[in-house]
């Protein structure tokens, strides 16, 4: 599953791959569902930090970053060259 782009830039799928490998693409409008009903929102992000707290889900965290390094971490998730999660670490 992926959820949103930090480049802003939406990467394009290549159908003929999803084929062969037999998975499936499918897309979700989250911002629409954000205007029209906040709440279930809240409650997929509850739900989301559940499965996390139980270890069901691991969300990549490709680097966890001193206070130091958050401005080139920044730099980087802005230019769209990061991977994963960054998370700042006190």
């Amino acid at each position: 599953m992926i959820v949103g782009f930090a480049s802003g830039e939406i990467p394009s799928a290549a159908l003929n791959h999803a084929l062969v490998k037999n998975y499936s693409i499918l897309g979700l409008h989250w911002g629409l569902y954000e205007q029209r009903d906040p709440g279930l929102v809240l409650d997929c992000e509850a739900e989301l930090d559940r499965l996390a707290a139980a270890g069901l889900i691991r969300p990549l965290v490709s680097e966890r970053l001193t206070l130091a390094d958050v401005p080139d971490g920044l730099r980087r998730l802005g230019a769209g060259t990061t991977a994963g999660r960054l998370t700042f670490k006190p």
